[in-house]
């Protein structure tokens, strides 16, 4: 305080405070005067007695982002959410492919932290005080969503066949997946995350993975929105996996895109890696060779980490550490599989007699490598 009712204030990286100077250092019926970082502002005080203050550049909006809503697609996970599963779409394949990844999603919260039971509720059941109370996770767009059809005005997120529209500005996005956080327009220091896409294959891109950071290498970062694909370049372990999304952003501080935090893809490694599909042209291998497969799996560099393959049919089935959901294996040959949610890829090195020596899941940087325990 320069003297009584005049404040000089200065600071960086503020956007708004309050103040609630002693009565001694304020003239009596008169504004504050502020000069902040060198701008003159005059503010009244509240019921409370408090001056509540805004930059002259600070962000306008009718959602702000807070220290209780800062962003960041993995803080859904920091507040009390619910799994909104999509029924409405009119493509059965995109309804399986929901249901799914409602599983696995499951799954891997159960298997990470601690055996919890997530909420998973079909879009048509979520209640009124659900709503109120929580951040969902909607699995579906408009399309296949009927909540997300419903908050459709508040979620700037568009999905055309070809392209996928985040906030005005249009991607080239083809069998492509987007995945958005807002605020939620129904609940106070909640969040709204959908995760849409054009089309079965674009949907089957989506890995649930993606949104549980205690076992990756990518805690931390700080994107409210990404569209993805099929395509997985290899990168070097440690790096966020931006570099192979075709875009992926930061909103500003009122919750709105900019082009200065847009970042997109590497197009030359996006271009030299073979988009994941869905599994086709799986192959019946004989009941000997499935029974090699057969076993406990320790992952590699942490051999207190270990996984079963399982015979279940003329089909392999992958049981993860953790009681994460199971997954079939489809086979394209004697040593090469494609994991039936999402196309992504297993393959054995086998030893001249054919027995397994390694099993490696994934691709690029996220690959991992499982070694038979002993029977």
């Amino acid at each position: 305080m320069v003297q009584p009712g005049v404040l000089r204030l200065d600071t960086r990286n503020v956007a708004r405070l309050a103040l609630t100077p002693p009565a001694v250092l304020l003239t009596p019926g008169a504004p504050l005067k502020v000069v902040w970082n060198g701008r003159a502002l005059q503010a009244a005080p509240d019921a409370n007695g408090r001056f509540v203050l805004a930059a002259p550049d600070a962000p306008k909006g009718p959602r702000l982002k807070t220290p209780a809503l800062p962003g960041g697609v993995f803080d859904i996970l920091s507040t009390p959410f619910v799994i909104v599963v999509g029924t409405t779409s009119k493509d059965p394949n995109a309804r399986a492919l929901l249901r799914s990844k409602a599983d696995q999603l499951a799954g891997l919260w159960r298997g990470i932290y601690g055996g919890g039971q997530p909420r998973i509720v079909d879009d048509k059941a979520l209640t009124a005080e659900q709503e109120k109370n929580l951040s969902l996770i909607l699995l579906g767009g408009p399309d296949a969503n009927a909540v997300a059809a419903r908050l459709r005005r508040d979620l700037p997120l568009t999905v055309a066949s070809d392209t996928i529209t985040i906030d005005g500005r249009r991607f080239e996005a083809k069998e492509a997946y987007a995945v958005m956080l807002r605020p939620s327009p129904l609940a106070a220091d909640r969040y709204v995350l959908t995760i849409a896409a054009n089309g079965a294959d674009g949907l089957l891109a989506w890995e649930p993975f993606s949104l549980i950071t205690a076992m990756s290498d990518t805690i931390g970062q700080p994107f409210d929105w990404w569209i993805g694909d099929g395509r997985r370049p290899v990168q070097a372990r440690g790096r966020a996996p931006d570099r192979g999304w075709i875009a992926s952003g930061v909103f500003d501080q009122a919750w709105r895109r900019d082009d200065a935090w847009t970042f997109l893809g590497d197009a030359a490694a996006r271009a030299g890696a073979t988009p994941r599909a869905r599994p086709k042209g799986a192959i019946t291998l004989p009941p000997a060779v499935l029974e090699r497969y057969v076993g406990r799996y320790a992952l590699v560099g942490r051999p207190e980490t270990t996984l079963a393959i399982r015979r279940e049919g003329d089909a392999l089935v992958v049981e993860p550490p953790g009681g994460m959901s199971s997954d079939k294996l489809l086979a394209e040959s004697p040593s090469r599989f494609r994991f039936a949610s999402d196309g992504s890829l297993g393959e054995a090195t086998l030893d001249a007699s054919g027995q397994v020596i390694e099993m490696r899941f994934g691709e690029g940087a996220g690959q991992s490598s499982w070694r038979p325990t002993p029977k």
